[in-house]
């Protein structure tokens, strides 16, 4: 459970929206964005709460008008999976279902491939496949160029399933194109659980550590 929790922070330790996103979702982001939320007492939980119920009703009402909107369902899905991280009632569901309709709509949505994926990853390790295969598609969007996110997310889809020789490898993978964003430390965690389970640390040459390319999606219904 320590790993699990160490991991998870790391995975969503991240910007999701864009600066121009609306004011309240992205003050919620700042509280709600990562696990646990970073709400200090009760009054600031009560008022979250206030907030994320005001803006999911004026989300659900633009819906009622326009039921196909790409944005309004995005922003309603990522919502959804704040409030998850809070542990509000149903909100799981809503943004898994809103994020798969996003995709539905324009399959190239690559944010919300990738939050999809954050939302399966931080939920529960059986859902760690699909989470692989998600990441897997956004990067489809954005090849030749790696796309840190998603092969941050390969790294805890493919450690999820027990996959500990390529999670391995993808530490090794991330720290060698981003050095400085703090990848040792998942190397280390993976040597060491390698270690603790006996299993052989493979040798990598640096030409074999390339990033995990595309590989497409199917239905998201």
């Amino acid at each position: 459970m320590k790993i699990y929790f160490f991991i998870v922070c790391f995975i969503f330790s991240i910007n999701t929206l864009a600066e121009n996103e609306d004011s309240d979702l992205k003050s919620l982001e700042s509280v709600l964005g990562s696990y646990p939320p970073a709400i200090n007492s009760d009054q600031q939980k009560n008022e979250v709460i206030e907030k994320y119920e005001s803006l999911k009703k004026k989300y659900d009402l633009s819906l009622m008008s326009t039921p196909n909107s790409e944005e309004i369902l995005y922003k309603r899905g990522l919502l959804q999976s704040f409030g998850h991280n809070m542990d509000y009632p149903n909100a799981w569901s809503g943004a898994d279902e809103d994020l798969r309709s996003v995709l539905n709509i324009n399959p190239s949505n690559v944010r919300a491939i990738l939050d999809l994926a954050n939302l399966y990853v931080n939920s529960n390790p059986d859902l760690a496949p699909k989470a692989e295969l998600l990441y897997k598609g956004a990067q489809c969007f954005l090849d030749p160029e790696p796309e840190e996110e998603a092969q941050r997310g390969l790294f805890f889809a493919y450690f999820y399933q027990g996959k500990l020789d390529l999670a391995y490898k993808q530490t090794l993978v991330l720290n060698k194109l981003w050095p400085k964003n703090g990848y040792e430390k998942l190397v280390d965690m993976s040597t060491s659980v390698l270690k603790r389970k006996n299993e052989k640390i493979q040798k990598y040459r640096p030409n074999q550590l390339t990033y995990t390319s595309c590989e497409k999606l199917g239905s998201h219904s």
